[in-house]
């Protein structure tokens, strides 16, 4: 009888475990929610389509725009980035993507080795609450929470959200633009907004940037380890931020943080693109209006910042033009159907 009664039990907890995972499915699958929608992206677009892959934090994914790589340049890329994207899974998106893609060139940022979230509650909530549901079981996944639980020192709440985001919901904010095309670019109000002043540079942003710690040494020398054993060349970048860029600029002891950073890459002989640095600035005309907060460039500066870089990779990788390729119309239609959604959404008129 007691046998019994403990086999039931086993039974109801097994049954509530594959619901629980059934209806957090369902729900990551009906979300609006940016990054949901761009893993969705990564697993559905054509094979080996991408010419250039990108990895990094928020700067990243703001600073990237492949609508514009693609109306210049006529190549595709896919800009794989999250906010506070912790540097010990750089590698694993990359395994990730690689999976299905086959990219020319891989462009990894800095911002993620230069400014650990080890301490960071809320990366370890967005982490775990709205990227790491949606990844697809695999050997590469469980690699992937291996370092992050040492990275995190996670404890069992978040652990058991991450599993299953349905208990997790009041805590998930589901309130970004929902298309019915793959989420290739950048799609939320602040992106298509102006700063007019550099009243948003606080002080308090400028000693976060002097004082928070570089990510673990292991985590940056199995990144360098990558790039000489990799039979796909990969780039280190940076992405211009207002903080660095506008008057504060000379006064922030963060950029000998980036310049020894970039020094260590030369010494290597790795290939680096470092564009938070005044020289590019000017040469781009980049000003506080081309951002929307300290960190982030908007719209109008990540379109300066994507065709310099995408000029350089062109040149650099004989990269093709493929906007008249009918293999690649699909993207002459998306990039159309970004420009109608900004629109329609944000009521923004743009120009790629």
């Amino acid at each position: 009888m007691k046998l019994k009664i403990i086999i039931n039990y086993i039974i109801f907890i097994i049954i509530t475990i594959i619901i629980a995972l059934l209806v957090s499915q369902l729900i990551y699958r009906d979300t609006n929610y940016y990054e949901a929608n761009l893993l969705e992206t990564i697993y559905t677009m054509k094979p080996n389509s991408v010419d250039v892959l990108v990895v990094g934090p928020s700067t990243t994914e703001t600073g990237w725009n492949p609508f514009v790589a693609w109306n210049e340049y006529g190549i595709t890329s896919l800009n794989y980035s999250f906010s506070y994207l912790p540097a010990p899974i750089i590698k694993n998106l990359i395994t990730e993507v690689l999976k299905t893609q086959k990219p020319k060139v891989i462009l990894i940022n800095v911002d993620s080795l230069l400014f650990d979230n080890l301490n960071n509650d809320k990366s370890r909530k967005f982490f775990f609450y709205h990227i790491f549901p949606q990844l697809p079981f695999s050997l590469n996944k469980f690699y992937m929470l291996a370092k992050l639980t040492k990275y995190y020192k996670l404890d069992f709440k978040t652990f058991i959200y991450s599993a299953f985001p349905v208990i997790a919901l009041r805590h998930i904010a589901l309130n970004d633009i929902k298309t019915d095309n793959l989420t290739l670019s950048y799609l939320r109000a602040a992106y298509f907004r102006k700063n007019s002043s550099l009243a948003f540079i606080r002080a308090g942003k400028i000693k976060t940037y002097q004082v928070e710690k570089p990510a673990p040494k292991e985590y940056v020398e199995e990144l360098l380890e990558l790039c000489k054993t990799s039979d796909i060349p990969i780039i280190f970048i940076s992405v211009p931020a207002a903080i660095l860029f506008t008057k504060p600029y000379i006064t922030v002891d963060v950029k000998k943080r980036y310049d020894m950073f970039f020094s260590i890459l030369q010494k290597r002989q790795i290939n680096f693109i470092h564009a938070n640095q005044f020289p590019t600035v000017r040469d781009l005309k980049l000003t506080d209006a081309d951002s929307f907060d300290e960190d982030h460039l908007n719209f109008w500066g990540s379109k300066k910042y994507t065709s310099y870089v995408a000029g350089i990779l062109v040149k650099n990788f004989n990269l093709q033009n493929k906007k008249d390729n009918p293999e690649y119309s699909f993207w002459n239609d998306a990039a159309k159907e970004y420009v109608k959604d900004v629109k329609e959404n944000f009521d923004v008129d743009i120009s790629l």
